[in-house]
């Protein structure tokens, strides 16, 4: 397994500085985050060059991008130009999410969500990713509504990403209208999305925070639908995420059940509830798995 991070850890530094001191904490991949300060469609599609040349020289491999976390979207849906002040502006998602969503009532804002994540699987084409995360959004609407627009709007997404040779990985969480694997295995079922196409990000605190069987989940769902992992700990079943070991996650247990369903792919740490200071946190983090991935006895 490789040991990669969550560019939103880093949501106050610039791309540059972003990955940079990715590649000085020892992390060999990264999950970018698709909006300013880092990899907006707007600022990059057709101008990738100099990121991926800097990417190469920091020793990070730039796997996947991250359109879920997006103010730049609010902004939009809110018909108002972006406040320069990046913290007031993730201090709002993190108490209101990011609206739009799949299941937001207004159709011209389920378009918007989707039109953006299109650009942004087009800028994955043009970097060279292997996966484009996406996920529901709230509980906004009916049920039945909801299904269906989730539905309608991930079958666009996956026969674009397909075009564009991307795979896509639901990312979920118990605040999303898809919160759990079955769930999200019921919808990729109804549009008939192959597992190696669309499939699943396994983040183990999401999970462990439903209080879900987090190795069983993850021997279900197997190495063919689980496209990338995000890891971090947290305590009393509040999502909070703390550096790994900090908390009360059994993360060796989850180690081993990747281990055994035979997982190779990213261990991404995600830290962004420590984004005003990201380096002490992620340099505990990086020692601390390194250390259970030992006891595992899993290469990295």
């Amino acid at each position: 397994m490789k040991i990669g991070v969550t560019s939103n850890t880093f949501m106050l530094y610039p791309v540059e500085k972003t990955l940079e001191v990715a590649g000085k904490l020892g992390c060999r991949g990264i999950m970018m985050m698709s909006d300013r300060p880092h990899l907006h469609p707007d600022d990059y599609i057709g101008k990738t060059k100099k990121v991926l040349d800097l990417a190469k020289s920091c020793g990070v491999e730039i796997y996947g991008l991250d359109p879920i976390h997006a103010p730049c979207l609010n902004d939009l849906a809110a018909k108002h130009k972006p406040s320069p002040d990046m913290k007031a502006r993730w201090n709002n998602i993190f108490r209101h999410g990011v609206e739009p969503y799949f299941t937001s009532n207004e159709e011209y804002l389920r378009r918007l969500r989707i039109d953006f994540t299109k650009r942004c699987i087009d800028l994955g084409a043009e970097l060279g990713v292997k996966v484009v995360q996406v996920a529901t959004g709230r509980t906004l609407s009916d049920p039945d509504d909801a299904d269906a627009w989730v539905k309608a709007g991930w079958k666009e997404l996956y026969d674009h990403a397909l075009s564009r040779n991307i795979t896509l990985a639901t990312e979920m969480a118990e605040d999303q209208y898809v919160s759990k694997p079955d769930e999200a295995l019921e919808m990729l079922k109804a549009i008939g999305a192959a597992p190696e196409h669309f499939g699943m990000v396994m983040d183990i605190g999401h999970m462990w925070v439903q209080r879900l069987d987090v190795p069983a989940q993850i021997r279900k769902l197997g190495k063919e639908r689980i496209k990338v992992v995000h890891i971090e700990d947290m305590k009393r079943y509040k999502h909070f995420h703390l550096p790994i070991g900090e908390g009360s996650i059994d993360l060796l247990a989850a180690l081993n059940a990747l281990k055994e369903i035979g997982y190779e792919g990213y261990l991404m740490i995600e830290m962004y509830n420590f984004y005003d200071d990201p380096e002490p946190a992620m340099t505990r983090c990086v020692a601390n798995l390194k250390r259970l991935l030992d006891k595992a006895g899993i290469a990295y």
